[in-house]
C-alpha cells in the first residue's frame, strides 16, 4: 500500500500486515459502489446505495462481533491449557 504510507497512515500500513485487514473491506466496498454508480442510472443508484451501505455496515458489525468472541474463546482456552500444564 503505497498511498497510505506516503500519507503517513501508519495504522493502515500496519493493519495490512495483520491476518485480517479492515482496509481491504473498505476498498472492496468502495469498488462495488463505484461499479454500481457507473453501471446504473443515477436515480436507481441513489435508491440502492443506502441499502448497500447499511448491508456492509451490518456485515462488518457481525464480523467484528464474531471475531471478538472467537478471540476471547481462544484466550480462555489457552489460559486453561496453561493452568492444567
Amino acid at each position: 500500500m503505497i498511498l497510505p504510507q506516503l500519507l503517513g497512515w501508519t495504522g493502515v500500513v500496519a493493519a495490512q500486515s495483520a491476518s485480517e485487514s479492515y482496509f481491504l473491506a473498505f476498498l472492496v466496498g468502495l469498488h462495488v459502489a463505484t461499479a454500481l454508480a457507473l453501471m446504473l442510472p443515477t436515480q436507481t443508484f441513489l435508491v440502492i446505495s443506502p441499502i448497500l451501505n447499511w448491508g456492509v455496515i451490518g456485515a462488518l458489525l457481525w464480523f467484528s462481533t464474531w471475531y471478538t468472541r472467537r478471540s476471547e474463546r481462544r484466550v480462555v482456552a489457552e489460559a486453561i491449557e496453561v493452568q492444567t500444564a
